[in-house]
C-alpha cells in the first residue's frame, strides 16, 4: 500500500440553507468515521492500529479554509523480535472531495513479547476544509499508519490491522451571524458582573434580524468556574427576572434575542464565565461573580 492510498471510514455531506445571515449559502456537514485497513499480520506477529482520533470537542464548525485540532492514538500490540518503524499523516485536508495526508510522523516500536503490555502512542495534527470546497459527497477517509519497516528479516514481524471505528463530526458553515452585545444589564469584559445566586439574568445581543431560535451550538449556552481575582472591575447587575428555567426569545421591536440565564444558588462567593456560542462557530462571553 502507499503513502496516498490510506482509506476506510465514512464522511456524509448535507447541505441546508440559512437565511437572515451575512451569506445565504448552502452548509457542509463531514461526518469522520475513522478506522484502518492495512495489510496483513502474521497470528504471532506484533499488531499496529489506529485506536482512536479525538477531537476537543464533540463535534467543530469549520468555514472553507479553516481547520480543527485532532489527537491521533496508536497502540502495538504483540510478538516482535526486531526493531520496527512506522509513520503516520498527522494534518489531512479536504479538497475537491478528496483527503490528502501530510505532516507525517515515525515511530519506532522495540522488540517485545506477546505478553507484554500495548505500547500506546499518541500524536496531535489538524482536520482542514480547502479554501473554496463546496458541498457534495460523501467521501471517505482512514487514518492508518504506513511504511512499516522490520529490522529483522526473519521472525516475528509488525504489521498493521484493522481498527475500531471512531467518529468526528466536523459542521462547515459559509454564513455568519452579524453579532452585537451584551446589551444591559449584563456588561462585556473586562467588567465582572455582580448578582444574586439563583437569579435569573436577561442576557441581551442582536444578530441583525430574526434568525430563528435554533441559533446556539450543540450544549451552548454553558457556564465555567474561573479565578475571581483575574477580574477586579466589578458591576452590580440591576435587572433580574424570575424564571423556573433558561429560556431564549427574540423581541422584533428591539430587534434582540433575550436568553435568559437561570443561575444556581450553589454558585454563592464564585465567579463564572457565561459562554454563548453560536451555530455559526463564534463564541461571546460575559464574567460574573454570584453574592448570597
Amino acid at each position: 500500500m502507499s503513502k496516498n492510498t490510506i482509506r476506510d471510514g465514512l464522511i456524509s455531506i448535507k447541505s441546508s440553507l440559512y437565511r437572515g445571515r451575512t451569506q445565504r449559502t448552502a452548509a457542509l456537514s463531514v461526518v469522520l468515521i475513522i478506522g484502518l485497513m492495512a495489510w496483513a499480520a502474521v497470528a504471532s506477529d506484533a499488531d499496529v492500529s489506529v485506536v482512536d482520533v479525538t477531537a476537543p470537542i464533540d463535534s467543530v464548525e469549520l468555514a472553507p479554509g479553516q481547520s480543527e485540532a485532532i489527537t491521533i492514538n496508536i497502540s502495538v500490540s504483540g510478538k516482535q523480535n526486531g526493531t520496527a518503524t512506522f509513520e503516520v499523516y498527522r494534518d489531512w485536508t479536504l479538497s475537491g472531495g478528496v483527503f490528502t495526508g501530510s505532516n507525517p510522523e515515525e515511530f519506532t516500536v522495540s522488540p517485545r513479547e506477546a505478553q507484554d503490555p500495548a505500547n500506546n502512542f499518541s500524536t496531535s495534527g489538524n482536520v482542514s476544509v480547502a479554501a473554496g470546497e463546496t458541498p457534495g459527497g460523501p467521501y471517505t477517509l482512514a487514518i492508518g499508519v504506513f511504511n512499516i519497516t522490520n529490522t529483522n528479516p526473519t521472525g516475528a514481524k509488525l504489521g498493521a490491522r484493522y481498527s475500531s471505528a471512531y467518529n468526528v463530526t466536523v459542521v462547515s458553515q459559509l454564513s455568519t451571524y452579524t453579532f452585537s452585545g451584551f446589551f444591559r444589564p449584563v456588561e462585556n469584559p473586562p467588567i465582572l458582573n455582580v448578582v444574586k445566586a439563583g437569579s435569573a439574568i436577561p442576557v441581551k445581543f442582536s444578530l441583525d434580524g430574526d434568525q430563528g431560535l435554533d441559533i446556539f451550538a450543540e450544549g451552548y449556552p454553558k457556564s465555567e468556574l474561573i479565578t475571581c481575582g483575574s477580574i477586579d472591575i466589578a458591576d452590580g447587575i440591576d435587572e433580574t427576572i424570575t424564571a423556573g428555567s433558561s429560556s431564549l426569545s427574540y423581541n422584533a421591536t428591539t430587534d434582540q434575542y433575550n436568553y435568559v440565564w437561570k443561575t444556581d444558588k450553589t454558585w454563592t462567593d464564585t465567579c463564572r464565565q457565561l459562554v454563548v456560542k453560536l451555530d455559526d462557530g463564534t463564541s461571546h462571553i460575559a464574567n460574573f461573580k454570584f453574592s448570597k
